[in-house]
């Protein structure tokens, strides 16, 4: 997503180094918020214990983590796949600015239908300029396993 504005800013005649400039400025502003259906790929690429892992889907927990200052942090773990469909549309509303126009991303892996369900409702409630529903890509789908979905979001201000 970065890379599409990366492109964005080139197309409109800046050198690679203001470009980059207004990358670093840029990423700190992107919003990015994630849950995972279960947690047994994190367990079987040993990024979590398998008693985590159990005792989480017993509790049908749904993982969520966003990114703050670059990192991937964990926000909360919700009961219910309908409890994080509605808590990653709050977050993003939440961390968006009202008077920005965005540019969405809907990432899932194997789960389009849902992608493209969060995607509109992302889109009542906030300025988006323009919206993409993508396929998660095999490292990260590897990583968090089948029906994770992804929001993230784009500020659309110029260099």
């Amino acid at each position: 997503m970065l890379a599409i504005k990366f492109r964005e800013i080139l197309n409109k005649g800046f050198n690679l180094d203001e470009t980059f400039e207004f990358m670093e400025k840029i990423r700190e502003k992107v919003i990015l918020v994630a849950y995972m259906e279960n947690l047994r790929m994190l367990a079987k690429s040993g990024r979590i214990s398998r008693t985590s892992e159990f005792i989480a889907n017993l509790g049908q927990m749904k993982p969520m983590v966003v990114i703050d200052d670059g990192e991937l942090v964990p926000l909360a773990k919700v009961i219910s796949l309908k409890n994080a469909k509605k808590r990653i549309i709050a977050e993003v509303v939440r961390r968006a600015e009202k008077s920005v126009s965005y540019t969405l991303f809907s990432t899932h892996a194997n789960d389009e239908k849902t992608a493209n369900e969060l995607k509109n409702q992302v889109k009542e409630k906030l300025n988006i300029s323009k919206s993409f529903v993508n396929f998660m890509g095999p490292v990260v789908g590897s990583r968090v396993g089948l029906n994770a979905q992804i929001i993230s979001a784009i500020p659309e201000i110029d260099p």
